[in-house]
């Protein structure tokens, strides 16, 4: 009995010249019958899925354009701030190179600090409260916390500088020491600060004793106005 062909043979004529025999194995034809079916299902399917990933991008890419948007009119709002800012530093300290004189203060250590021409004592107008003062001390630290609180309609910018007593020994932060020069502190070496509504603060000295400690916290404008003043009791630190 003969075995069944492996083979498929096509005849092709084309006259006037002899017929053609083009032999073709099954098993080919059978993979083209698997093959093409799936070829066309994968293509559909990769056409569907990058249609369906292209879609989410552009609605995620439109979704962040007001994201953006909003980010970029808060950074244009607050370089505005900024620019009316330094617009009224320039007026004041223009203002005060005019009119050519310093303030008197009632504040002895105010001769710590070398002071711009024409500073003003701005405390009556209450612009900053000092207030949750705590010391808190280790064997070799001592630290000063206290709040402030703007009670203004604005943002306050300026720099922070304490210092502290003790004994026969004063120290100053955030800068220890003074200027060989004059043996003053320049107001800008300050601590910086800008804020609208609170800002905590910490200042923190060497413990050389066990004697007691006073402070006086001053905070001053960007051009050296005294914005607030605040002198804190003495306290023993024998046993801490």
């Amino acid at each position: 009995m003969q075995n069944p062909s492996k083979d498929l043979t096509f005849i092709v004529y084309n006259a006037p010249s002899p017929p053609r025999y083009i032999k073709v194995k099954k098993s080919i034809i059978k993979s083209l019958f698997i093959l093409i079916p799936f070829m066309v299902i994968l293509s559909i399917t990769l056409s569907y899925t990058y249609s369906f990933i292209y879609k989410l991008e552009n609605n995620s890419l439109r979704s962040n354009i007001p994201i953006e948007i909003q980010k970029l009119q808060k950074e244009n709002t607050e370089l505005s701030q900024n620019l009316q800012y330094l617009k009224k530093n320039n007026e004041e300290l223009i203002s005060k190179l005019s009119k050519g004189g310093t303030s008197e203060s009632s504040i002895s250590s105010m001769n710590l600090f070398t002071m711009p021409i024409g500073i003003e004592d701005l405390r009556g107008k209450a612009l900053i409260n000092i207030d949750d003062i705590k010391i808190t001390t280790t064997p070799k630290e001592i630290k000063l916390h206290f709040n402030m609180e703007n009670q203004s309609n604005e943002k306050l910018q300026g720099y922070i500088s304490v210092v502290q007593f003790q004994e026969n020994l004063i120290q100053f932060y955030p800068v220890n020491e003074l200027s060989q020069k004059d043996y003053k502190i320049e107001y800008t070496q300050g601590e910086s600060f800008g804020f609208s509504r609170f800002r905590p603060t910490t200042a923190t000295f060497n413990r050389y004793s066990n004697s007691s400690v006073k402070y006086k916290i001053f905070i001053f404008s960007r051009t050296g106005n005294l914005l607030a003043y605040k002198q804190i009791a003495a306290r023993n630190l024998a046993n801490e």
